[in-house]
């Protein structure tokens, strides 16, 4: 697969979930050379400001106008987590092409059933694991080797207290389905498996809430076959935005910044040796690497792939194996909190 081919022509896509993420989509798609077509919302008021904005769109308040619309060739999902099974899975059955969103559904079981599914439809099924198309992501790849073999990753995904003034936090479902999905992508990125064992604690700073569907910080122990370990911590109510990545070899250490940045991010590896315990450093190296184009390299993917039947690096095997990591850390929170 050449991942930085052009693309051919005009694919017509269709947008379901006109947020924030379903706007920026639309730029998104438009500037790569495809046509967005239709886009649909149960917000009339989001459909009033696009109308204003695009109005060569065609806009609808149900789903189904935009998946059974024959004029229209793959589908962008970005609504609710617990809709995206029965939405991509509709989308299918019309013989779209789907990218949809992290996670890519709830149930581990029912990523297989999209999975089957677009097989069958002869579908790409693409999930938003953004960060693998991430250039620093794909340095710290690269540098795996240099550091000998892997022994632990800590990965941070933190929001800041100020983000969400304004915002009614008990809209959200938890922090481990809303953070966790990016960094368990990166992990399978890096490691090259998934792991056999998963624990979770979580806490909560919310007044008064116990149960385990309102958590906000949580941090994940993961444990991989060929023996290394790894823990995320993600908190929506850090004192400032965190999202980097540490991790630890026998024979070095790299350091990735915040590679959510629009900028430039950096990658340090600092290489050792380790002698009778004592320890000799022997390079160290920084790299800057423009992160500014993930989500148009992510775009620009997807759209290669519904034009030549490839199937995507985060495709729908990679999506369920983040839910079933899910699943098992919610798990882990649930035995806790019982």
């Amino acid at each position: 697969m050449n991942i930085n081919a052009q693309t051919k022509g005009q694919v017509r896509i269709g947008i379901v979930g006109c947020g924030h993420w379903g706007i920026k989509w639309i730029e998104l798609f438009n500037g790569a050379g495809a046509y967005v077509k239709a886009c649909c919302d149960i917000d009339e008021q989001r459909l009033k400001i696009l109308a204003e904005k695009a109005p060569y769109l065609d806009l609808f308040k149900e789903y189904q106008k935009v998946l059974h619309n024959k004029d229209i060739d793959a589908v962008y999902i970005a609504t609710p987590p617990p809709t995206h099974y029965e939405i991509a899975k509709e989308a299918l059955l019309a013989k779209k092409h789907v990218l949809v969103e992290k996670p890519m559904t709830t149930r581990y079981k029912q990523g297989l059933e999209l999975i089957k599914l677009a097989k069958e439809m002869n579908c790409v099924l693409m999930v938003g694991n953004t960060f693998i198309y991430n250039k620093a992501i794909q340095k710290v790849k690269d540098l795996i080797s240099e550091i000998g073999s892997l022994r632990y990753i800590h990965i941070w995904m933190t929001d800041s207290v100020d983000m969400w003034e304004g915002k009614l936090i008990y809209n959200y479902a938890n922090v481990l389905w809303d953070l966790g999905p990016h960094p368990i992508s990166i992990l399978h990125y890096l490691v090259g498996e998934e792991p056999m064992a998963v624990s979770a604690t979580c806490f909560s700073l919310l007044p008064g809430e116990t149960t385990h569907r309102l958590y906000d910080q949580v941090i994940v122990n993961l444990y991989f076959p060929q023996g290394v370990s790894a823990t995320l911590y993600l908190n929506w109510l850090d004192y400032s935005r965190n999202r980097r990545i540490f991790i630890s070899g026998e024979e070095g250490v790299l350091n990735c910044g915040d590679f959510t940045s629009r900028g430039k991010v950096g990658v340090g590896l600092e290489k050792f040796s380790l002698s009778k315990g004592w320890l000799k450093a022997r390079q160290s190296e920084v790299y800057e690497i423009d992160v500014s184009e993930t989500l148009e390299e992510e775009c620009k993917h997807y759209l290669l792939c519904t034009e030549n039947g490839w199937n995507p690096i985060t495709d729908g095997e990679a999506g369920a194996a983040v839910v079933k990591v899910l699943e098992a850390a919610q798990r882990s929170l649930q035995r806790r909190n019982n």
